[in-house]
């Protein structure tokens, strides 16, 4: 149940009230490095499948249009298998007097940057970041002139019409009913138990990963 609720959200990630939400937050922003202003046109999202292929992205479309797009694998390098000794990579690196604060770019970046640079100065190879975990790339397209408007032969977006009301209606008809007719486990959740546990997961999480 829980990947069939994974394809709501991937579904209204791309609703009307999702980028016209991102223009009313960012329109007139200056960007931090250059001070410029930028059109304010959410007009594709990205991500990856947690593990190998995905069982939410996958043949994801709503009526004719394919929502996520496969692009491909990545080739299965990263530094989640080093979460846990991250914080002594940082204490190794401040006793060899190596600047480990962050500023503008902290985040999964600077932690990439002081992983590689503990294991440069410890003279391991670089290979230890290959953790073999392939994971699947997908393109949420928003407009339909997409690669025109990416390279400048469009200077208006043409955006999809996807209502949010429209794409749950959409969802339900398609995966829910057919699901919870046919499993009646849910009937035994309790919503207050769900929440404490996601709640203990992202107090643990925090925990591991806060530099």
């Amino acid at each position: 149940m829980f990947s069939i609720a994974g394809k709501l959200i991937a579904l209204c990630v791309t609703a009307n009230e999702v980028r016209k939400d991102y223009r009313a937050t960012y329109s007139g922003r200056k960007t931090e490095m250059e001070g410029r202003v930028l059109p304010a046109h959410l007009v594709a999202l990205t991500t990856t499948s947690a593990f190998g292929r995905s069982s939410i992205y996958n043949r994801l479309k709503y009526k004719d249009i394919i929502i996520a797009e496969s692009l491909g694998y990545t080739n299965g390098y990263g530094n989640f298998h080093f979460q846990r000794l991250y914080p002594l990579f940082k204490e190794y690196l401040v006793s060899k007097n190596i600047n480990t604060k962050g500023g503008y770019g902290t985040g999964p970046r600077r932690t990439w940057q002081l992983i590689t640079r503990t294991l440069k100065e410890l003279e391991l190879p670089g290979d230890l970041l290959r953790h073999g975990v392939k994971r699947e790339a997908f393109l949420f397209r928003l407009i339909n002139n997409l690669e025109d408007y990416m390279s400048a032969k469009s200077k208006t977006p043409k955006y999809r019409d996807l209502p949010f009301n429209d794409l749950a209606e959409f969802w339900k008809e398609r995966w829910l009913k057919g699901r919870y007719t046919r499993v009646d486990s849910w009937h035994a959740w309790n919503s207050y138990e769900i929440l404490k546990s996601i709640s203990i997961s992202e107090e643990a999480e925090n925990e591991q990963f806060t530099e």
